[in-house]
């Protein structure tokens, strides 16, 4: 009986934890207005190696994981150059871009964490 109730509690864990799916949101659009790079020496270890894209407000699909005050800005973690590198290029470039967010990778500080960007021409 006792390993029929075990069974029975791992098969409703395993369906309830099967439908959990992470959040995602695309911005299309997007001009970037400014780019910060955040040490890895910074005092607050969530900014770290980020790299912070700038741009006018936009409402990320108002996902609760992105505080309605970081609206602003989104972050990129620095491991991930050939994102850092495709945002300056589309920075110094003046091109617009698609910001792609997906709430798996967590946030910095209530600022989302960019999953992909795509580069307009």
């Amino acid at each position: 009986m006792k390993n029929i109730f075990n069974l029975f509690l791992l098969t409703v864990t395993v369906a309830m934890t099967s439908n959990v799916s992470a959040d995602t949101c695309e911005e299309t659009n997007v001009t970037i207005n400014g780019i910060r790079s955040v040490s890895g020496n910074y005092p607050t270890a969530k900014h770290q190696n980020t790299i912070e894209l700038h741009h006018e407000v936009r409402e990320y699909c108002s996902l609760s994981a992105c505080a309605a005050s970081n609206k602003y800005r989104v972050a990129i973690d620095a491991a991930d150059a050939h994102i850092v590198s495709a945002a300056y290029m589309a920075f110094a470039a003046g091109k617009e871009v698609n910001i792609f967010i997906d709430t798996d990778l967590g946030t910095k500080h209530g600022i989302c964490v960019v999953s992909y960007l795509t580069v307009l021409n």
